[in-house]
């Protein structure tokens, strides 16, 4: 840890431990070295991992290498004398060599220490890491002082004030890479040390240094496709109350269109019987608001957000199916088809009682190869409304009946007649989009896509009797509809409804159009698009898009935008016109809180979609009968 608390401004500590005893200012990066130590489960606590989904490993419950006897008494022995900084000066590059000279004896340090512990707990049962895999393990750091050789995504290359090399430093011209894909160009940058004159300048910077280091090696895996005959295997990390709501919805909408086909998920364990979870990485709930960092935040700001801390499982679901993300399709009908079968698929998951709430560009896949599935069908929404007509009918189907409970409920308050009516409207919606679906495509039994992501879907029959605070604004910010976005924005709570998640398609397909890469080199105005896009600036595309058939400069922008545009407008302005139907009121009274409202506005929407698609058919397909 002396390796990193180092990137501090000399002012801030001096003042700090004038005010304070030398105890109370390392307690913060105590808990930092408690929580990254090796760790196991006690014996007492192994009884009860029956239960992996309700039981959670908190730090108490766990033996850590850190609090051994041995290694604290090893530790003293090594940093009776620790090595000093030199003192600072107001100008920064001056105190570099200082600073490097710090670092490396404190690692030196700490490898003597390290060697010493690994000789004398060979036997215990907290087993450490051998010489040649530990960390840090031949790290030097390097005055650097210049901008790396390479950029986090589309940012200005960054300047790093000292750099950890393995081994040999850089000479004076060479390059330190984030990710270096070549050798011969520079040398790989392990980690980074950073000087500010105070905290508030230093976190920021150390967070955006972080960020280009997790494009090398980033903190969590989405999806690993092995060779071979093989399932994809998806891990994701849920919130501890979502490890298994992927897995439910995923099965109870197997073998309908644009479904996954979910062979098996499951939280691994660690071989030192621990659940894979981040919770022993935070201190225990109790001791939260004295692990916080007071130079940013007082100790009330912190334990006021402190139930806001998401405990988070690791998970692994297999799958059947490969393909890639939707920027991949290949023509503006490509493009539209999937996203239709994105929808499809939605939409069987809805009916089959499961909102996913996450739609995103990331968690629809594209399949590498097109599956036939059993059509189309809103089967499962005419069983709802025989469920509901005749109580003496009970459904083998739980989510049928748990919605046909909820519905009983609503009638207490509009009558059995006018549910009635709203649901025969739900069928009739429903039954125009399995006819256009059935007699406008070719192929209607070939799926192109499937949602491959779903540990944020909500069960539907119990959504509206849950609170809904800010907490639960889950998804990704750039894809949200505007209402649920601002809401994130302003931290109150919001009851989402399937009509966000329709405007989440919409996000999705214009960016898969202004990011395609198989188009060729794109226009400026293409990248200031994307720029825009995921700066927060979206809406300004959105206003572009409206106006683009009058833009002089069209036929000079991409096939795929060129094709696109008429669709993208006339979508949106479709969407806008059934938001309105939804929140003021103009469709005789269905309130937008319902679950009839849920279903109807959902299959509306996907209507108004396909309708879109056949008014544009000459410039987006060949595909169609």
């Amino acid at each position: 840890m002396s390796a990193h608390t180092v990137m501090t401004s000399c002012n801030v500590v001096t003042q700090d431990l004038q005010k304070t005893s030398p105890g109370v200012l390392i307690k913060g990066h105590t808990h930092i070295a408690r929580m990254l130590s090796p760790k196991v489960l006690r014996n007492e606590y192994r009884g009860l991992l029956t239960d992996c989904g309700s039981f959670r490993h908190l730090l108490r419950y766990l033996d850590t290498l850190i609090d051994r006897p041995t290694v604290i008494e090893i530790m003293d022995q090594h940093f009776l004398d620790p090595p000093k900084p030199s003192a600072f000066v107001t100008d920064e590059r001056v105190n570099y060599p200082g600073v490097a000279t710090f670092v490396n004896s404190c690692i030196a340090m700490c490898s003597n220490a390290y060697l010493q512990m690994f000789t004398q707990l060979h036997s215990e049962v907290i087993k450490m890491l051998p010489e040649n895999s530990r960390c840090l393990k031949n790290y030097l750091f390097y005055v650097y002082n210049k901008a790396a050789g390479d950029s986090y995504k589309n940012t200005s290359k960054l300047k790093a004030d000292l750099v950890a090399l393995m081994a040999l430093g850089p000479g004076e011209q060479d390059l330190a890479f984030w990710t270096l894909l070549d050798e011969a160009l520079g040398k790989q940058i392990e980690t980074i040390c950073e000087e500010k004159f105070n905290w508030l300048d230093l976190v920021p910077q150390c967070a955006t240094h972080a960020r280009a280091m997790f494009t090398r090696c980033p903190l969590r895996v989405y999806r690993l496709i092995p060779r071979g005959r093989n399932p994809v295997v998806k891990c994701s990390w849920s919130t501890h109350h979502r490890n298994v709501i992927e897995a439910r919805a995923f099965s109870a909408c197997r073998g309908d269109f644009g479904a996954p086909v979910l062979f098996a998920s499951y939280e691994p364990f660690t071989n030192n019987h621990l659940c894979t979870t981040n919770v022993y990485l935070l201190p225990d709930p109790g001791v939260i608001s004295e692990a916080c960092f007071r130079v940013i935040t007082s100790r009330n700001d912190f334990a006021k957000h402190a139930e806001e801390l998401h405990s988070r499982n690791f998970s692994v679901s297999l799958l059947r199916d490969e393909g890639k993300t939707l920027e991949f399709c290949e023509s503006a009908w490509d493009l539209c088809e999937c996203v239709l079968h994105a929808m499809l698929g939605y939409i069987a998951s809805l009916n089959s009682g499961f909102m996913q709430q996450d739609v995103s560009i990331g968690n629809y896949l594209k399949l590498k190869f097109p599956v036939i599935m059993k059509p189309f069908t809103t089967n499962k929404q005419t069983e709802l409304l025989d469920a509901f007509m005749n109580p003496q009918h009970i459904s083998n189907r739980i989510e049928v009946r748990d919605k046909v409970e909820e519905l009983r409920a609503y009638e207490e308050t509009v009558g059995e007649d006018e549910v009635a009516r709203f649901l025969q409207e739900v069928i009739h919606e429903a039954t125009i989009l399995q006819k256009n679906v059935s007699e406008k495509f070719k192929h209607s039994q070939v799926c192109k896509i499937i949602i491959s992501d779903g540990d944020l879907a909500t069960y539907v029959p119990a959504h509206f009797s849950t609170a809904h605070s800010k907490v639960d604004l889950s998804g990704t910010y750039e894809f949200m509809s505007m209402k649920l976005a601002n809401a994130a924005d302003q931290g109150r709570s919001y009851l989402r409804t399937p009509l966000d998640d329709m405007f989440s398609f919409y996000y999705v397909t214009l960016w898969a159009t202004i990011s395609n890469p198989s188009f060729g080199e794109r226009t400026v105005q293409e990248k200031t698009w994307t720029k825009q896009f995921i700066s927060g600036a979206r809406e300004n595309v959105v206003q572009d898009f409206r106006h683009l058939s009058s833009d002089t400069r069209l036929s000079t922008y991409s096939p795929l935008v060129q094709a696109m545009h008429l669709v993208l407008r006339d979508w949106r302005k479709e969407l806008d016109s059934i938001e309105d139907d939804m929140y003021d009121g103009r469709q005789q009274g269905v309130p937008s809180s319902s679950l009839v409202a849920f279903d109807l506005y959902a299959y509306r929407a996907v209507n108004a979609f396909l309708n879109v698609l056949v008014k544009h058919l000459d410039k987006i397909s060949e595909d169609l009968i």
